[in-house]
């Protein structure tokens, strides 16, 4: 008989279990380290909840089969097993940011902190309206969203089962079933609506932990034990859909949605597939694949790998532009880094997660002194929240630079701003559709109750034109209408409701499409496709009597804005520009529209890129005053700096 489960202190081991863990750590280090290369490596999170989900049910049901449930020995357990490597890993990131990071940039790190050891870190990013896809790497506990899913997940579901198994066993059966319908319309639902909310809502992801619940209520009490031909079938099935999965999924699908079954029936037929059978298996690929004693032990140490690869990543990223070492050094850097994230993950592992969570001797203090750490932990980056990100006098070099809007401070100044300065937007349709960020609409126009002369489409980058040029033609009353991600032509139906507002008024006489080009291109998208969406959608707002300009883009730095303000540890001097700017792509989209302005007349495109550029390097501080907000977005002084640029060499406008 092959022996799949492994009995061990009177629980049976999974060590095909372990083997998926190790796969699916391995995606999440690849997508991280490599997000170009490997896109789809982040639905490794939906297999750790999966697995999570039905090694958990199992033994609760388990437990309460023998009338040995606990409530309390059950959290007693959650904590042993969650927080000694997170305690060491929440101090690592805090000493590590207070040696790298700025006063600003260390105040919201243990914000994040804060919540991060509170279990609540997946409502901080919903607030922020902080994209998991969106500049990741400024945020070194961005990881620990799925930790607090998880946790909020095992805070009621193990009473609520409870109570369920007491009352009728097969209650539990058609209440996770419930559920499970219930939390994945939610997350189908909402998707249309708000991405980042549905990413991170601990109500639209249950449904994954749930699934894994599911397949343990099976796998007990419906007796699901599948013949090697069977289980053989079940591994392939779960590898397709493994395959599948990594090579439709990535960053920019909306996800989770639909998509996700992907990975999710993936986990479940490679979780079958090693479900114990009574005859004797000849060839069995769970055992030659799942079990293969190197992936076995990367499942081992998958958690603290988990937590500690990804900081080591960030601090990476915030410092690397100091490093000219070309893409090949990057690469060899960041391979070099997830080596120590696995050597420090197997120290933790060894030293400090087996002998707390496998030792039975005083598990009540020992959970009891783990809860007191991370009480302290958390107060103290409270603290030194409210202290705004200053600890222990640590010093910093100011420069003489005026612009203090810089960071999330920044957005929050820009946006406050433009609600004082502005109106919202009084096409209601257009408004109800637009996106949130800090409770603002971002939908506005510069006049109340007179007809739109002037829009802007596109997206952010659009939004960041607005203010400059609202508040430098003040005869004319001008709107922008933006989505947050997708490109903003014609034949993107969300775009539908904005488009066919323009094209039936007749009041606005000037349209002006800006976008963040660099990323569209950087995505691979098709020149040509490119070329045929833009001319198209031009083409239809000029024979509906539009004035048509295409604005190329602002610079798009490596570094944010206050490196520029305050001198970063190790460096001795500020970043302010960058001579190695790239131009790859900025030169690719520029000649495409250079030859569609040239192929019809009546386009004519604004070239603000030249304004922040010189021969040799761009500079996103000009006449020491500083224009943007971040890496890609500009300050309101840059909005109005760009403005008066863009009037000067288009009077036109004003007319």
């Amino acid at each position: 008989m092959s022996v799949i489960f492994k009995k061990t202190n009177d629980k049976i081991y999974h060590p095909d279990i372990d083997g998926l863990r190790g796969v699916s750590i391995v995606l999440v280090l690849l997508f991280h380290a490599f997000p170009g290369v490997f896109k789809s490596g982040f639905i490794g999170v939906d297999i750790f909840f999966i697995i999570s989900g039905f090694l958990i049910s199992k033994i609760i049901f388990e437990e309460l089969d023998h009338k040995r449930f606990s409530i309390i020995k059950f959290y007693i357990r959650r904590i042993k097993r969650i927080f000694p490597a997170l305690c060491i890993v929440l101090i690592f990131v805090l000493f590590l940011g207070w040696l790298i990071l700025f006063p600003e940039e260390y105040k919201r790190l243990n914000k994040h902190i804060f919540a991060a050891s509170g279990f609540f870190y997946n409502f901080i990013l919903i607030n922020e309206n902080s994209g998991y896809f969106d500049n990741p790497y400024i945020k070194p506990v961005l990881h620990l969203w799925s930790l607090s899913i998880e946790e909020q997940f095992y805070i009621f579901y193990p009473i609520l089962i409870l109570i369920l198994f007491k009352l009728k066993r097969n209650l539990c059966f058609f209440f996770i079933l419930f559920l499970i319908v219930l939390s994945f319309c939610a997350n189908i639902y909402g998707l249309k609506n708000e991405r980042i909310n549905i990413f991170y809502l601990p109500y639209t992801r249950f449904w994954e932990l749930l699934i894994g619940s599911l397949l343990a209520y099976i796998y007990l009490y419906k007796k699901l034990l599948p013949t090697y031909v069977k289980k053989n079938l079940f591994f392939v099935i779960g590898i397709f859909f493994l395959i599948m999965s990594v090579s439709i999924i990535d960053s920019e699908e909306n996800f989770p949605g639909w998509i996700s079954l992907l990975p999710v029936i993936s986990a479940v037929f490679l979780i079958a597939s090693g479900f114990e059978q009574q005859d004797k298996i000849k060839f069995n690929l769970n055992k030659i694949i799942l079990q293969n004693k190197i992936l076995i032990w990367f499942g081992l140490i998958s958690y603290p790998l988990y937590l500690f690869h990804w900081p080591l990543l960030s601090y990476y990223n915030i410092l690397e532009i100091d490093w000219n070492i070309g893409i090949n050094g990057h690469r060899i850097s960041k391979i070099l880094l997830i080596i120590l994230a696995i050597f420090f993950s197997w120290l933790t592992y060894r030293f400090i997660e087996r002998p707390i969570r496998f030792n039975k001797k005083f598990n009540s203090l020992k959970a009891i002194i783990l809860v007191i750490v991370m009480m302290i932990i958390s107060l103290s980056s409270l603290y030194i929240y409210f202290n705004k990100g200053v600890f222990f006098n640590k010093k910093y070099e100011n420069t003489s630079i005026s612009d203090e809007t810089v960071g999330l401070d920044g957005h929050l100044i820009f946006f406050k701003y433009m609600s004082d300065k502005f109106y919202p937007c009084e096409n209601k349709i257009i408004l109800n559709e637009s996106h949130k960020l800090f409770n603002f609409k971002r939908c506005f126009q510069s006049k109340k109750n007179r007809k739109i002369d002037l829009v802007l489409i596109g997206d952010s980058h659009a939004e960041s034109l607005f203010l400059g040029l609202a508040e430098l033609i003040p005869e004319k009353n001008i709107a922008y209408y933006i989505k947050g991600g997708p490109s903003p032509f014609i034949n993107n139906k969300e775009f539908k409701n904005i488009y066919s507002s323009i094209l039936v008024d007749k009041n606005i006489k000037i349209v002006i499409l800006n976008m963040w080009w660099d990323q569209y291109i950087n995505k691979n998208l098709d020149n040509g496709l490119l070329d045929k969406e833009i001319k198209e959608t031009v083409n239809i707002l000029i024979k509906n009597n539009k004035k048509v300009y295409i604005s190329d883009d602002i610079p798009i730095f490596k570094f944010e804005p206050i490196n520029c303000k305050i001198i970063r540890w190790p460096r001795s001097e500020r970043i302010c520009d960058d001579p190695k700017q790239s131009t790859l792509t900025y030169t690719s989209y520029q000649i495409m529209l250079n030859q569609i302005a040239k192929e019809n007349p009546k386009i004519k495109l604004i070239k603000s890129r030249k304004y922040f550029c010189m021969e040799n390097k761009c500079s996103m501080l000009i006449n020491n005053k500083l224009y943007y907000r971040d890496n890609n977005h500009l300050n309101s002084e840059g909005s109005k700096y760009i403005a008066n640029k863009i009037i000067l060499d288009h009077p036109e406008l004003i007319k």
